[in-house]
């Protein structure tokens, strides 16, 4: 049996190394629109837009920005109701103008995902704080309008959210109330009406600004929910990088590899928009790393004491407004997570900059980055489209190499088992 291990061993060296070999990527990317003007100004953008697609129009809507100046220069948040609905012309892009709807409130920093019935809003936030509203837009191409319905609430308000959906279900996993929330939550659309119902949650911390994307491990598809971080009573919250799935089908969760880099050290990413790619990747796209976050944090703790020092207040103001106003911007990193080895492949940076609190809208063969945040208090108009010119992931040749192995294996098992034999009838 020892003259045989080797072999093994080696078949496993092969198939591991066809593994890494193959997990390539060619990523495309291009500016496909940008944010029309609203009341004759250049858009800024938004934070916290919500977006996905129905019926082959991309749908945007709420959100908050700054328009009459930064935060820490007294600029005060302003969050929106407009809907705005992107389509096709030709081989571009067009915005519709005959749009009129709006939301029923402003709103912002929720989650959403696409449904067969339309674009689903979960929760949200504005200027009195978390919401349990949930909304249905649906595109009708006959009145070129969006119609919105209303869907039961949730049953706590919450914002930073994350979902995702598989078959007629919706998922909803964390997000921000009086608390950062450890709740996961499950809809079902066919249900008249429907009811959120509770489920258990996942094996680690509660947290928001996570993603919370649905995917194949090869074998059934599973939900993955991935880093995100936790507000804490210290002021400076719980940066996380770790990941776990879940079985829909046996409602258990089960522990994934954390977040690494190309060095396979752990990082801690949150607020970043996340998307399936091909039959078993999930895509990470940036997001917000916590250095400079957490300082900023830190800081604004040290700040809100009414006993700090009048000179040491200033001392800080002017540290912290610098480091706002020459802000490196977010995490450009592009991360590909590989759902049946369970393995991190560091790709590409994006080459613009990247946006935190936006959502990634699959749009046929592509994805799309909407608006979103790129700097501290500063918006991006931009909508940018990714196309995956190839991607390989567990291809033919692995399958071929790991049937080969398997083959062998069983061949020397069959061997060992007739020398066992016959030793033991002789």
């Amino acid at each position: 049996m020892k003259l045989y291990l080797p072999l093994v061993y080696f078949l496993l060296l092969i198939f591991t190394q066809s593994l890494c070999a193959q997990d390539h990527f060619e990523l495309k990317w291009d500016q496909i629109a940008t944010l029309p003007a609203i009341d004759g100004k250049e858009s800024l953008g938004f934070a916290g837009m919500y977006a996905g697609e129905h019926k082959g129009v991309i749908i945007m809507a709420g959100g908050a920005n700054f328009p009459d100046g930064l935060p820490w220069e007294g600029g005060v948040k302003r969050w929106w109701d407009k809907i705005y609905v992107l389509q096709t012309k030709g081989d571009g892009f067009e915005w519709n103008s005959k749009v009129r709807g709006l939301l029923p409130e402003n709103l912002g920093y929720g989650a959403a995902v696409s449904t067969p019935d339309g674009l689903l809003l979960i929760g949200g936030e504005n200027a009195s704080g978390p919401k349990k509203s949930v909304y249905l837009l649906s595109w009708n191409s006959s009145s070129e309008e969006v119609e919105v319905t209303n869907f039961p609430d949730l049953p706590i308000p919450l914002s930073h959210s994350s979902a995702a959906i598989i078959g007629s279900k919706v998922y909803l996993a964390g997000g921000e109330s009086s608390h950062t929330s450890g709740d996961f939550w499950a809809l079902e659309l066919k249900d008249s009406p429907p009811i959120w119902e509770p489920l258990p949650s996942w094996p680690g911390p509660a947290r928001s600004n996570a993603a919370l994307i649905a995917q194949s491990n090869g074998s059934e598809e599973k939900l993955y929910l991935i880093g995100g971080r936790k507000k804490t009573d210290s002021g400076v919250s719980d940066l996380f990088s770790d990941v776990y799935s879940y079985d829909p089908y046996g409602s258990s969760w089960s522990i994934e590899e954390n977040i690494l880099d190309s060095a396979g050290h752990k990082i801690t990413l949150s607020a970043f928009a996340a998307a399936a790619v091909g039959s078993s990747h999930i895509l990470v796209f940036g997001g917000v790393k916590g250095e400079n976050f957490s300082w900023l944090e830190e800081t604004a703790g040290k700040l809100s004491s009414s006993s700090l020092d009048s000179l040491l207040r200033e001392e800080l103001i002017s540290e912290r407004n610098q480091l706002l106003n020459n802000h490196p911007g977010f995490s450009k990193q592009v991360l590909a997570y590989h759902t049946i080895t369970k393995t991190w492949t560091t790709l590409e940076q994006l080459p613009f900059n990247s946006p935190v609190n936006t959502m990634a809208v699959a749009f046929g063969d592509a994805i799309l980055l909407p608006s979103g945040e790129i700097f501290p208090g500063v918006r991006s108009p931009q909508i940018q489209r990714l196309t995956i010119a190839n991607i390989q992931g567990f291809g033919t040749l692995n399958y071929l190499v790991l049937i080969g192995a398997l083959s062998i294996v069983i061949v020397i098992g069959v061997i060992i088992s007739k020398k066992y034999f016959n030793a033991s009838t002789s």
